[in-house]
């Protein structure tokens, strides 16, 4: 296999940043949310990251909270 390139891996990163936003929420170790997320998820046949975004789209979606809540976004800067 071959390894990527610094560039490669710099603009990997660079997309990432443009194109994914990060949700992070800290967790008491008590519940024990990570292990059952594991479980959920392996239920479902899908990844943890899928089953969490499926939740949160769903519990959104049951709240009447939709894209059209949301302010437009600011117009993409176009690059030369």
């Amino acid at each position: 296999m071959a390894k990527s390139s610094k560039a490669r891996i710099a603009a990997n990163g660079r997309y990432r940043l443009k194109a994914y936003e990060t949700i992070s929420a800290p967790a008491r170790r008590e519940e024990r949310l990570n292990e059952l997320l594991t479980i959920g998820a392996t239920r479902a046949g899908v990844s943890k990251s899928v089953y969490i975004l499926d939740t949160l789209r769903d519990r959104l979606q049951r709240d009447g909270i939709t894209a059209d809540d949301l302010p437009p976004l600011p117009a993409a800067d176009t690059e030369p």
